[in-house]
């Protein structure tokens, strides 16, 4: 996969959006596409708020790889505050490496990155929206913009990229990012926030050729690979 385009954005990378769109396949797969190509990658993972689906769920295969994967201990994990270990703000003065913060979703979520604000505010820094126009309430512009202007009102910060991030796990289909995609783009006319890509699962990409996706949406691709959803998912379809 060219990834270029990804490599233009700054070294601190925010990842964030309503529950369920996929922040935490992105982090970890956006990691895996930058340490791939010669990088130095941490993770900060800040998702108190559902920790069956995260980052540091697979922290040993991170960390295998050369990922370095900040956030609560393992065994702090289901508490009812998770504790943040203090050396997660050495991340910021890790000038050769590159940074993403995989947030939990909607507000409650974002509280979590206030706690990092004095530093943010002295550091350049990307800050992503997910769209994923098959959530229940950011299925229209109105629903993202709720949840886009309470995640902005939490962490105190302001977006400035947006990315389709529309599936539906493993049974997306090109009509999925096609509509993601034009919800995507509405959103970034109306607020002037910049589109940066379209998030694709490899396995669709396959089905229906690359080429072909590419013609039917616009903007760049980003490939994704599913790594988080858990054997016992698939295993209750059986």
């Amino acid at each position: 996969m060219n990834i270029d385009f990804i490599k233009n954005f700054k070294r601190i990378k925010i990842i964030s959006g309503h529950y369920g769109c996929g922040k935490s396949e992105l982090a970890v797969n956006w990691a895996f596409s930058l340490i791939n190509n010669g990088c130095k990658v941490a993770i900060v993972d800040l998702d108190v708020v559902n920790p069956y689906f995260t980052s540091r769920g697979i922290s040993d295969k991170l960390e295998e790889r050369g990922i370095r994967v900040f956030g609560p201990s393992k065994k702090l994990t289901l508490a009812d505050v998770p504790a943040l270990p203090p050396e997660i703000f050495s991340v910021f003065d890790m000038d050769d490496t590159e940074v993403i913060f995989d947030l939990g979703g909607d507000a409650a979520g974002g509280k979590v990155l206030s706690f990092f604000y004095n530093y943010l505010s002295n550091v350049p820094y990307d800050f992503f929206y997910l769209v994923n126009a098959n959530r229940p309430f950011t299925m229209d512009f109105d629903g993202l913009y709720e949840f886009y202007s309470k995640i902005e009102s939490a962490t105190r910060l302001k977006f400035n990229y947006l990315i389709n991030s529309t599936h539906l796990l493993y049974e997306t289909s090109i009509e999925d990012i096609k509509k993601g995609n034009q919800l995507a783009l509405e959103f970034s006319e109306k607020t002037n926030i910049p589109f940066a890509f379209n998030v694709v699962p490899d396995f669709l990409l396959e089905k229906e050729g690359e080429e072909n996706v590419k013609r039917n949406i616009k903007g760049e691709i980003f490939k994704l690979n599913i790594k988080l959803r858990p054997t016992w998912l698939d295993e209750q379809k059986l």
